[in-house]
């Protein structure tokens, strides 16, 4: 039987309540409408805001494909499953996701194993200094020291409740952060350690294929199996432990997250090392040759890292919207190689619903007219692209059935395109 506990001072309800009824109220309180995730995955398309659908209809220069897998088995009448293609996007076609804001936000809870951790002088996380001012740095430490305004189980719960549930959101940084190296001589490592894209919350939150693993073995205090950011040696966020329980960090929030949208910057697909890696410690023009290409390899495996994800860690995904529009930008970002290298990571997935932006787009745009079964199962095997190849010259990539892997017998997958370069930002 759930158990009731008097209010807490931060927070005043009528009377005792079971806590799993206090639970749902904060998740009540938490929660937004439905949102379209085709604005949230590239807003600047402006998809979901259709000024004149009727003219959307005629013009064709904003396509969304759906293609719906066949059941397994099939079903004599649908042997290769559905394809259709909209130009309108009606409200019909919104792919509504649940919404909760963010509850370490609104109740202060620490999601992180080691956050008031000192750090030991041998420990390789001292090689990283993050370029914040010493005000913002304590601030920061002190915000992770805190237990919140809730008891640690309810945390628990509500951590649960959201990585759950809601549509998880992960960006690139708009200013890419600097990471200042410790040591004093500027060889290529160093240069690799000096430029991270993906935002805060994407490094703490997702298992990328960069992380490290830590083993803590400390006599006078339980072992625990660490996950961290290789590029700035962030720890990953964990579900709250109660105070009972063995604080093995074990219980990743990447393991519950079940809908995720991954955005990019689009301006992060036109830039040069030279306008990101700048900081106080070293002036990019007085770099070496040597240094100059590590620094612009380093930028542009970090634009990769954001989709390279241990996709198996993440155990109850079933919902994925992905930012791609760096494979058909006109300073192209995204080789044939990476993105086969995406699918492949991808596959055996089983989502419910995959949605891709900007695979197909601007000089890449698959036309005016809609897709038939036939363009869906087109191609041949390519075992060194891994992507199906169709070898007609400019569109010789069937994307649709190169990612259909990853989504599961009656599952969709989505590729939403626009005819035109990226418009102006708003």
């Amino acid at each position: 039987m759930a158990t009731t506990r008097p209010p807490t001072s931060q927070i005043r309800f009528p009377g005792p309540l079971p806590d799993d009824v206090i639970v749902d109220i904060l998740a009540e309180s938490l929660s937004s409408p439905p949102t379209c995730a085709l604005d949230l995955l590239c807003p600047e398309w402006h998809i979901c805001a259709r000024p004149d659908p009727e003219l959307e209809r005629i013009l064709r220069t904003t396509r969304v494909d759906t293609y719906t897998l066949p059941l397994d088995p099939p079903t004599a009448t649908e042997p290769f499953g559905t394809i259709s293609t909209t130009f309108d996007h009606t409200e019909a076609d919104h792919i509504r996701l649940p919404f909760m804001r963010d509850p370490r936000e609104r109740f202060h809870i620490a999601t992180t194993s080691g956050a008031d951790e000192q750090l030991s002088p041998g420990d390789p996380r001292q090689a990283y200094l993050i370029t914040e001012d010493d005000d913002a740095k304590a601030k920061l430490k002190h915000a992770k020291k805190q237990d919140g305004s809730l008891p640690r189980d309810m945390q628990r719960a509500l951590m649960r409740r959201w990585a759950g549930r809601s549509a998880v959101v992960v960006s690139q940084r708009p200013a890419p952060r600097q990471l200042h190296p410790a040591w004093e001589d500027m060889g290529c490592q160093t240069i690799h350690g000096m430029m991270l894209l993906r935002d805060e919350a994407a490094v703490r939150l997702l298992p990328y294929e960069d992380d490290e693993f830590l083993i803590q073995d400390d006599p006078h205090r339980a072992q625990k199996r660490r996950v961290l950011c290789a590029a700035d040696w962030s720890e990953k966020d964990v579900v709250p432990f109660a105070e009972e329980d063995h604080p093995a960090g074990q219980d990743f929030l990447f393991a519950r997250i079940r809908h995720l949208v991954v955005k990019t910057v689009p301006a992060l697909t036109e830039a040069a090392f030279q306008d990101v890696a700048d900081s106080p410690w070293v002036e990019v023009r007085s770099l070496g040759s040597v240094e100059a290409v590590a620094l612009w390899e380093r930028l542009e495996d970090e634009r990769l890292l954001h989709f390279y994800v241990r996709w198996e860690a993440m155990e109850q995904l079933e919902t994925l919207f992905l930012d791609l529009r760096g494979y058909s930008a006109a300073n192209r970002t995204h080789s044939n190689f990476e993105v086969g290298r995406i699918a492949h990571m991808l596959q055996g997935k089983r989502l419910k619903v995959l949605v891709i932006a900007g695979l197909r787009s601007w000089h890449l745009y698959p036309g005016w007219e809609p897709l038939t079964i036939q363009d869906v199962l087109a191609g041949e095997w390519d075992p060194i692209l891994r992507l199906y190849s169709t070898g007609r010259f400019g569109r010789d990539i069937n994307m649709l059935k190169s990612f259909r892997g990853a989504v599961r017998p009656g599952g969709k997958l989505v590729f939403v395109d626009i005819d035109r370069e990226e418009p102006e930002a708003d």
